[in-house]
């Protein structure tokens, strides 16, 4: 076998696998987003001002643009439209780079997510953690909700792995 051959492919947008009590869905790429490093309150007032920003396990509540928190100066900014000339250094003490096709995102959902989340090293506890940043199935991901749907958000480069530990 010739290891450089990859026989896995990146789930498509739409592409489903279902296990026992559990569906994950490979349903959400953002319209734009971005990588904002630096006072990310102050970026957050003047990029999206009045969207939230989401720790671990916390609901968007359907927001069309909100943050997801990495660090405590670091977050990832999800955008129902591409924003005009923000990449970049802003006055509000942020640098802003464009993360659109950065991240892929899958959506766990049915009784069994919990499991699924435990298995990859999440536990879904009472309450949330400032920052969505875990390690799940060995590698960096971002998991929020929405809803009902636990998002779990991945690199692009990690899709593969994250897919192929869903399948189980």
């Amino acid at each position: 076998m010739d290891e450089r051959i990859w026989t896995d492919t990146a789930p498509a947008m739409g592409d489903v696998i279902s296990r026992t009590d559990v569906t994950v869905t490979r349903r959400f790429d953002p319209p734009a987003a971005y990588l904002v490093s630096g006072d990310i309150d102050a970026a957050m007032q003047t990029l999206c001002p009045g969207a939230p920003m989401l720790g671990l396990l916390e609901d968007s509540a359907l927001a069309s643009s909100y943050g997801i928190r990495i660090g405590r100066s670091t977050l990832l900014l999800v955008m129902e439209k591409p924003l005009e000339n923000a990449v970049g250094w802003q006055a509000a003490g942020c640098g802003v780079s464009d993360a659109s096709d950065a991240y892929a995102a899958f959506d766990v959902s049915g009784k069994g997510a919990s499991e699924l989340l435990a298995e990859g090293g999440v536990v879904v506890h009472a309450g949330p953690s400032p920052s969505a940043s875990i390690s799940f199935a060995g590698i960096p991901s971002l998991i929020t909700k929405q809803g009902a749907t636990i998002r779990v958000w991945v690199t692009r480069a990690s899709q593969c792995h994250v897919a192929t530990f869903f399948k189980g």
